[in-house]
């Protein structure tokens, strides 16, 4: 279930309370809606849903997805997600989803590999670029401690795709800092925590 707290603290206030799995809650940048992704019951499928913060038993079904994100960039209102290429598989790609009217519009895939899942899709401050992470052959790997994964940026367009880092190592879940720089999770000391920088 989702919860929404204070950044000072305080008494969390639950958005959700059914039987499903929901996470990864994102913000639109007017702070009245948020998105989550909800494991469905009936089709065993993740799905995208937006509530208001104000009142969330309204809820709408936006398309199916995973680890949805708001665009910073206000006059987009777009959500970029991951979302299988065939239902159960392993092989995800890169969409990226228009919200119009309350609805999900125009889905627009941006990035995808042919032997490789695309995953942990992430904005760039001024919501033009995206960075995203790799997991190689992830039907022959492990899915929470893939041995090779690698970080790479994008144009919201799917054009200008560059590769941050190139090698053996588990490099996942970037993250931009204000000034384009590129953070993510990798294990080249042998820590799987270790955080590095690039930009």
């Amino acid at each position: 279930d989702l919860y929404v707290m204070d950044s000072e603290g305080g008494q969390p206030v639950r958005l959700t309370n059914d039987q499903q799995h929901e996470l990864h809650p994102t913000w639109s940048p007017d702070g009245k809606y948020i998105v989550y992704s909800r494991l469905s019951e009936a089709s065993g499928r993740w799905e995208m849903w937006m509530t208001e913060f104000t009142n969330p038993a309204s809820r709408k079904f936006l398309g199916y997805g995973l680890f949805p994100s708001w665009s910073p960039d206000p006059a987009q209102n777009k959500i970029v997600y991951q979302e299988a290429r065939e239902r159960g598989s392993r092989l995800f790609s890169i969409w990226t989803i228009d919200i119009v009217n309350g609805e999900g519009r125009r889905p627009t895939e941006i990035a995808s590999a042919a032997n490789a899942a695309a995953v942990n899709p992430s904005w760039s401050a001024d919501g033009k670029m995206l960075a995203f992470a790799t997991i190689i052959d992830p039907a022959k790997q492990d899915t929470n401690h893939p041995k090779e994964a690698d970080i790479w940026v994008i144009g919201l367009d799917g054009t200008g795709r560059v590769n941050l880092t190139n090698g053996k190592y588990t490099n996942l879940q970037p993250c931009w800092g204000p000034d384009g720089e590129v953070f993510f999770v990798s294990n080249r000391s042998g820590v799987r925590s270790e955080e590095r920088r690039v930009g």
